[in-house]
C-alpha cells in the first residue's frame, strides 16, 4: 500500500524486458547498487548548487541512518557535489598557503631590512590591498552584473597573485629607501616614493593591460580573478604604497623620537656631557 511508502508491481512486469531494461539505466547487472538522478532547479555551477548537493548528501544519510539499509554506501556525485568538496579541500589548502606565503616573505623581509615594523607594515599593506579588491569585485558583479557572487576560486588564486605582485612593488620602493636613509626616516621614504612611483604605476597599468585581456574571454572566473587583481595593482599603486606605508615609516620615526626624549634627566647630563 502507498501508505507504507511501497508499491506493488506485478511479477509478469518485473520480468519483463522493458522493464528490466528500465532498471539497467538506474541499477547495477547485480541490482545492489543504485542510481538516483536529481535535477537541481538552480544553476549546477553555482555555490547556491554547492549547498544544495550537500544538503541532499545529509538528508539521504539521515534518512538512511533510521532503516534496516543504515549500513548501506551512499555517495553523492555530479558538478555540484564534486564542486563542493573541491571548495573544502580549497579552503584547507588556502589556509595553509596564507600562512607559508606570510611566513616565507616575512621571513625574507625581516632579512632585508631588519625590522619588524617595516615587514609588518608591507604585509599588512599587501593584505589591504587583497581584502580590499575582493570586497569591491564581489560588490560590482552582485549589484551591476546580476552575479550571485565570486566564484569559490577566487580567494585562493587572487591571494596568489596580488601578494605575489604587491611584494615585489614594496621591495622596489623600500631598497630605494634604505640607499637615502642616512637622510633621515621621513625623508628617505619620501624620497623613495617620489623616484619610484612613476616606475611602480607604469608597471602596474601595463599589468593590469595584460589581464584585462582576460576580459573578452567571457569566462566569469577569469572576469572576476583580472578584476580583482587590476583593482589591488591600482590600490597599491596609487594609495597604499604612496599614502600607508609613509604614513607608517613616519609614525615609527615619531616614536623612536619619543623614545629617546623620555630619558631620565640623569642620563641626559651624561648625554650632554
Amino acid at each position: 500500500g502507498s501508505a507504507y511508502g511501497t508499491f506493488f508491481v506485478p511479477k509478469e512486469v518485473r520480468n519483463s524486458k522493458a522493464f528490466q531494461t528500465a532498471l539497467d539505466i538506474y541499477m547495477s547487472k547485480d541490482r545492489k547498487i543504485v542510481t538516483w538522478t536529481i535535477p537541481l532547479s538552480v544553476d549546477p555551477y553555482s555555490k547556491n548548487a554547492m549547498g544544495v548537493a550537500h544538503e541532499i548528501d545529509k538528508t539521504i544519510r539521515e534518512a538512511i541512518s533510521h532503516t534496516p539499509y543504515n549500513n548501506l554506501q551512499i555517495g553523492t556525485g555530479g558538478v555540484s557535489s564534486a564542486n563542493y568538496d573541491l571548495s573544502n579541500i580549497s579552503n584547507s589548502d588556502f589556509t595553509l598557503t596564507i600562512i607559508l606565503m606570510l611566513a616565507g616573505i616575512g621571513v625574507l623581509l625581516l632579512i632585508m631590512y631588519r625590522s619588524v615594523w617595516i615587514t609588518v607594515t608591507i604585509l599588512g599593506t599587501l593584505i589591504l590591498a587583497y581584502y580590499f579588491s575582493l570586497t569591491i569585485t564581489e560588490n560590482i558583479f552582485t549589484h551591476f552584473f546580476d552575479v550571485p557572487g565570486l566564484s569559490w576560486t577566487i580567494p585562493f588564486f587572487a591571494f596568489i597573485m596580488v601578494i605575489a605582485l604587491g611584494v615585489d612593488y614594496s621591495i622596489f620602493v623600500m631598497m630605494r629607501y634604505k640607499e637615502y636613509k642616512h637622510q633621515g626616516m621621513v625623508v628617505a621614504i619620501l624620497m623613495a616614493v617620489e623616484r619610484t612611483g612613476s616606475v611602480v604605476i607604469s608597471a602596474a597599468i601595463i599589468l593590469a593591460g595584460t589581464f584585462a585581456a582576460m576580459y573578452p574571454s567571457g569566462v566569469t572566473t577569469l572576469i572576476q580573478i583580472a578584476t580583482v587583481v587590476i583593482i589591488a595593482l591600482l590600490l597599491l599603486a596609487f594609495v597604499l604604497l604612496p599614502m600607508v606605508l609613509p604614513a607608517s615609516i613616519s609614525l615609527l620615526d615619531r616614536i623612536l623620537k619619543s623614545d629617546q626624549e623620555t630619558v631620565t634627566p640623569e642620563k641626559k647630563e651624561d648625554i650632554y656631557i
